[in-house]
């Protein structure tokens, strides 16, 4: 997944919880078969799993959801997870990436547009204007709130259509409401994600933010993740093609 990651395996990750969590040192550990980008996922038994950081950023993250995930626990649905983390206190809450203006990210996108030129094809310049668009929106003017900070699809868990559990809090913290509306466009249909703009009291300005900060999460992932990850690749595919539908 990366050049200097750690090497991990499902032998070492049996030593680790035999070592750790003798209680569970009989259950099998398999590895699971799409794994993450920051952490390899192991899983323990039935119910179970392991995250192993596989570079070297990923271990402060581990450590901040340790600290305030029994805090957020309670938290479900996800307009109501979205309104639930933005009304927490930010007293001692951890800043994210995520509040910077967007304006400072402009020289990524554009490299990164020439990267992926060819892919996009026909529909650069709509690409090209939606985060022109995001850049010309009035910035977040209020104090920075709680959010996820990565909620995409495979972070979240689904059961009949209905949000259960929310995973990867590596990146949560104070930031731009912004960032957690991305899930518009990485998971939800037009109809859906008219309803979900609703109920988390989205504005135009805040969502022309939001399609900006999702369009920069896609077209950073689709040129590094096309080999490293084709799933994660496909699905900033798919963001890029929800965010040129709606200007059709």
């Amino acid at each position: 997944m990366h050049d200097d990651e750690v090497t991990t395996d499902a032998a070492l990750a049996a030593r680790l919880v035999a070592a750790q969590f003798p209680d569970w040192a009989g259950l099998p550990v398999t590895p699971v078969e799409s794994y993450g980008t920051d952490n390899a996922i192991y899983r323990l038994g039935d119910e179970l799993s392991v995250r192993m950081p596989r570079i070297h950023w990923a271990v402060a993250p581990l450590e901040r959801e340790y600290a305030w995930l029994p805090r957020i626990a309670p938290l479900r649905d996800l307009a109501a997870f979205v309104r639930g983390m933005r009304a927490l206190d930010p007293t001692d809450a951890p800043t994210t990436a995520w509040p910077r203006p967007l304006h400072e990210e402009d020289e990524l996108v554009r490299t990164n547009l020439e990267l992926v030129a060819d892919e996009l094809g026909p529909v650069r310049d709509d690409v090209v204007a939606v985060w022109d668009e995001a850049l010309a929106a009035p910035r977040h003017d209020g104090s920075p709130v709680w959010i996820h900070g990565d909620l995409s699809p495979g972070n979240l868990l689904l059961r009949d259509g209905r949000l259960t559990g929310v995973l990867d809090f590596s990146a949560m913290g104070l930031g731009d409401p912004a960032s957690d509306h991305r899930v518009a466009w990485n998971l939800l249909p037009p109809a859906a994600r008219a309803v979900f703009r609703d109920e988390v009291g989205a504005d135009d300005a805040t969502w022309a933010r939001a399609r900006g900060w999702v369009l920069l999460q896609a077209l950073a992932q689709l040129p590094y993740y096309a080999e490293r990850n084709p799933p994660l690749a496909a699905n900033a595919r798919h963001v890029i093609a929800e965010l040129v539908a709606e200007r059709s």
